[in-house]
């Protein structure tokens, strides 16, 4: 058994026999604010959910997420965190704004002219890095690299006091470029370079290295070769990062809705949280039916009536005035950018449609048959009757048709 110890070594063992039973209970304090906030608790201290709705409490309005429903690791938290967050936010659509304020930011400092006075952070992730990769080697590594002039290593990067430490290495030595080695830049990016702009450097100068994904998640059993590959990496960001200009936020118009792929149960929820939320969705399903494989199920273990859970969520797509399903497709291509995408969508029996420039959504059908227009805030879109047979379609994201298509 390969396992880390308390000093995050890798340890192998040999048994005869392995139980893996992991442990967890509730805090004490866990009890009190549930008692705060009116929330029921399961017998063992978590809060109740149901089978089939495990982030609704039993207070409408509030939502749980991660160890508090019940034992669950980062990842799995992080997806019902997201999710509640949508319930969250379904519940405020109609006040969407109106509550906003502007953070307040120092003065960003003139950089142009200066030599690159690089600052590298490299974080442990928990276990998640360092259980593979010799973290302190990786830092050490880099404070030899040409313009850093500080090179670190801690257990989260992303905790309050990392990014409080952050802030005072960029004031201690004038750092004018930043360069993080932790986990992806997908969900950590927006945290660092908030925290650039706090110190009063321009967030662009920020550059970061996934050493998780690209190193100890998929080289573990190579932790040497992990470790060797990671101060690699973090010597080409060193590099890049050294290049860094600032930018300049611009705003840009942008076209609100979405394009759900898949017709399962996740993307049927997924669309209905959207539109409860004001916005436009197209709900592109390969099948010629909504469900996925959630259709050959009727019951769980415990009882829960999944065929009436399937139900419910058909009708609520299909009879939501902002989600247009295609059945029957496929996407073939997706082309733009944040804010303005396009997708071409493709039925088996006939071909993509042509790309056309703009915001919208176009059905073609057999010539015999004429298209009726319809104009719906300023967006003209062509659509076929509803008893017409769908071929080819391009949607951009912010197109709306307010029907659904087979």
């Amino acid at each position: 058994m390969l396992h880390v110890d308390a000093g995050l070594r890798r340890v192998e063992r040999d048994f005869d026999l392995e139980v893996l039973a992991v442990g967890l209970e509730p805090d004490a304090s866990v009890r009190e604010q549930a008692e705060r906030i009116g929330v029921t608790l399961d017998r063992f201290g978590f809060a109740a959910t149901r089978e089939l709705a495990p982030l609704e409490t039993s207070r409408a309005g509030v939502f749980v997420a991660g160890a508090f429903q019940e034992p669950k690791d980062i990842p799995d938290t992080v997806v019902q965190a997201s999710a509640a967050a949508a319930g969250a936010t379904e519940l405020l659509a109609s006040v969407r704004g109106t509550c906003e304020r502007m953070k307040a930011y120092p003065p960003e400092r003139a950089v142009a002219g200066e030599a690159p006075r690089v600052g590298v952070f490299v974080c442990h992730c928990g276990s998640n890095i360092a259980s593979v990769i010799d973290v302190a080697s990786v830092a050490a590594d880099a404070r030899v690299l040409f313009g850093v002039v500080v090179s670190e290593h801690n257990l989260h990067a992303c905790a309050d006091d990392s990014q409080r430490q952050l802030r005072e290495r960029i004031a201690e030595h004038r750092l004018n470029r930043v360069v993080v080695a932790s986990c992806t830049p997908r969900t950590h990016e927006p945290i660092f370079r908030d925290t650039l702009r706090e110190a009063g450097l321009n967030p662009y100068l920020l550059e970061m290295v996934n050493i998780r994904d690209q190193c100890s998640w998929v080289h573990g059993a190579e932790p040497v070769a992990a470790t060797r590959k990671a101060a690699d990496l973090l010597r080409m960001a060193v590099a890049w990062a050294r290049e860094l200009a600032p930018l300049m936020d611009e705003a840009l118009p942008i076209r609100p809705g979405a394009l759900v792929i898949g017709g399962g149960v996740a993307g049927m929820t997924a669309a209905l949280a959207l539109a409860r939320q004001g916005f436009p969705v197209y709900l592109v399903e390969s099948d010629e039916r909504l469900g996925g494989t959630a259709r050959r199920i009727s019951h769980t273990l415990d009882g829960g009536d999944v065929a009436a859970l399937v139900k419910d969520a058909i009708r609520g797509v299909t009879q939501s005035p902002l989600v247009t399903v295609h059945l029957g497709t496929r996407v073939t291509r997706v082309d733009g950018h944040v804010g303005a995408f396009r997708s071409t969508l493709s039925r088996a029996d006939r071909p993509p449609s042509r790309s056309i420039a703009g915001s919208w959504c176009s059905l073609p059908e057999p010539r015999s048959r004429r298209p009726r227009a319809m104009v719906m805030a300023g967006i003209r879109a062509c659509s076929p009757s509803l008893s017409s047979p769908s071929a080819g379609a391009e949607v951009s994201s912010g197109s709306q048709s307010g029907r659904r298509s087979s």
